[in-house]
């Protein structure tokens, strides 16, 4: 039963887990080319808490199509995979003139110096399996020179969203002397969605749904967006049903 509430919630497109639910999401996008699902949520998960959004892809073929269809800021990919290795994909970007400039980052098992070589010949990062989320997320900051001086300040907030409301943390510049001003900033930036972090999701009654760690909110589907300025912000981590 929850399960067809958290799809509507995907579905119609005010909550997307990851980059795929939006199509026109263009700012500090990343493609994600691994076929492990676990891996694909663990990475969606901790690059979303940064702030970035990720559409993923299986396959070589299905990586090329995205790439064609929309743009990107950089690609995570796998060498490892069934069928068409990750190289191949890696050597059509560098061939192909008005994509050879995508910042790569090969993150893979299995990495031996011949793998090491090729790397540094196709102009790519390299981070090897099993690793630390925190380096990943850090990788990938420093392949799209991505600045973290800004700092954040979280807030717990309430956003409704067609008939759902959302419960949880939103994360603003400190820079923002009030909660509203800090919103603004935020709907006005690059980005077509909004994060949040421990969400629990409510029908407008009231009644509980579902928690997750993170969600991206589509900013078209936002009636309201206000400060629970007497609750502090919900504790980080796993998503408990309810």
């Amino acid at each position: 039963m929850l399960d067809s509430h958290r799809d509507r919630l995907v579905a119609n497109g005010s909550c997307c887990p990851t980059g795929a639910g939006d199509p026109s999401l263009s700012a500090r996008t990343i493609l994600l080319l691994e076929d492990d699902a676990s891996l694909i949520r663990l990475i969606e998960l901790n690059l979303g808490a940064a702030g970035f959004a990720t559409v993923e892809a299986r396959t070589v073929g299905d990586a090329w199509k995205q790439v064609q269809e929309r743009r990107f800021d950089a690609a995570i990919v796998d060498i490892h995979l069934p069928g068409v290795h990750g190289w191949e994909f890696i050597e059509r970007l560098r061939r192909d003139r008005t994509r050879e400039a995508l910042p790569v980052l090969i993150v893979s098992g299995g990495i031996d110096e011949n793998a090491r070589r090729i790397a540094v010949e196709l102009r790519c990062g390299l981070l090897e399996k099993p690793f630390d989320p925190d380096d990943l997320v850090a990788r990938v900051e420093a392949l799209i020179g991505y600045d973290r001086k800004v700092q954040l300040q979280t807030y717990a907030a309430r956003i409704i969203v067609d008939a759902f409301v959302l419960e949880g943390n939103v994360h603003l510049p400190q820079s923002s002397k009030r909660f509203s001003d800090g919103v603004e900033q935020l709907m006005a930036d690059g980005r077509s969605f909004v994060p949040m972090t421990a969400v629990r999701v409510l029908r407008i009654e009231g009644e509980v749904l579902y928690e997750v760690p993170f969600l991206q909110v589509s900013k078209a589907h936002i009636r309201t967006v206000t400060g629970l300025e007497d609750v502090p912000p919900r504790p980080e981590g796993p998503g408990r049903g309810v």
